[in-house]
């Protein structure tokens, strides 16, 4: 763990992570002619977005519902969203809540506009379902979450050392603030750190 966690005292290393969800809803929009093969880019854009704004485990990835989770405040065309799973379903009991920053919700919204309702023909509450409108295999949805990062980024991460990393970026930026790290897991003061920041 330490040694994955150690490629981000590399500066360049912790600007391409939080660049690549942007980077991958670009190349697919650019690319998409309306077939399959461009979805799962910003299937998974958004996810590693999440991941950095709100490290949670991937099995509350997988069953976020966009009716139940997603909070949105707001008109126009860049409303507010919150992103809330309430304690009962986090593994650890401290619910995660957090507002989106503008960068995520300019990725989530052509996501739910554009991309996710051709994701399944059938109705489903997932905010990223199989083509059968079932949830997402969490072996399988994480596992491709890390291959995507390698392949674009060569950094080695999985779903998990998002909590890691922005442990290390709060205490990069606060290096006094370690009990608070300890009592939030990371989740909620992932904003805090200056380091994150300076990519929004």
């Amino acid at each position: 763990m330490q040694s994955t966690v150690r490629q981000f005292d590399e500066p360049r290393n912790v600007d391409a992570l939080p660049d690549l969800p942007a980077n991958l809803l670009r190349q697919s929009q650019r690319d998409d002619v309306g077939g399959q093969e461009h979805l799962v880019g910003v299937v998974y854009a958004l996810a590693i977005e999440l991941l950095t704004v709100a490290p949670m485990r991937i099995k509350n990835l997988t069953t976020l519902e966009v009716e139940r989770h997603f909070i949105r405040s707001g008109r126009g065309a860049l409303p507010v969203f919150h992103l809330v799973v309430p304690s009962e379903e986090v593994k650890n009991g401290t619910a995660i809540e957090v507002q989106l920053p503008k960068r995520s919700t300019e990725l989530l919204m052509p996501y739910l506009k554009s991309y996710r309702p051709r994701l399944s023909s059938v109705p489903s509450p997932w905010l990223s379902p199989n083509a059968a409108g079932q949830q997402c295999s969490i072996v399988g949805f994480g596992r491709q979450i890390s291959q995507l990062i390698h392949r674009h980024t060569g950094l080695k991460m999985h779903p998990h050392l998002f909590r890691h990393l922005s442990g290390k970026f709060i205490l990069d930026a606060h290096p006094d603030a370690i009990e608070t790290v300890r009592l939030t897991h990371c989740c909620d003061y992932m904003r805090e750190s200056t380091v994150l920041q300076r990519s929004y």
